[in-house]
């Protein structure tokens, strides 16, 4: 495998891992099982820019537990790619920016259309050598 390919396949890995986070993670843990996303964040590092409303640290999470509590995202496009090192916000080689569109159903109340990015870095599980990716910045806004 050449230097081509071998850029290539990463790429397409690390889309794999935005993918991934949308389709399996994120979005099932807040309308399922919301406490749980804090594992998503971490309190040094991570922010939240909610229509404009600034998080950060361990208020993010506290931020999404105090929205309606029945949820139903629905998503319409997912894209994700690989941030190269060197690029702002890059930590290492597996940074992923990944981009959303969807709608969500708060309780009872109509569905609304919105744009979400994330910007996801890398960090070692606890206790293992193992990789996961955290939210480093977040990005909400109502379309």
């Amino acid at each position: 495998m050449d230097a081509e390919q071998r850029e290539r396949e990463k790429i397409k890995i690390l889309a794999g891992v935005g993918q991934k986070f949308v389709q399996e993670l994120y979005y099932k843990d807040y309308d399922f099982n919301r406490e749980s996303i804090r594992k998503f964040y971490r309190p040094d590092i991570s922010a939240l820019v909610w229509n404009g409303t600034a998080v950060s640290g361990d208020k993010i999470a506290d931020f999404h537990m105090a929205l309606p509590r029945q949820t139903l995202h629905r998503i319409h496009t997912v894209d994700s790619q690989p941030v190269r090192p060197g690029q702002p916000g890059a930590i290492g080689e597996t940074t992923v920016m990944v981009t959303v569109t969807g709608s969500v159903e708060y309780g009872t109340e109509e569905p609304r259309d919105f744009f979400q990015s994330f910007l996801l870095v890398p960090q070692k599980e606890a206790g293992s050598d193992k990789e996961v990716h955290i939210i480093a910045v977040e990005q909400f806004r109502w379309i």
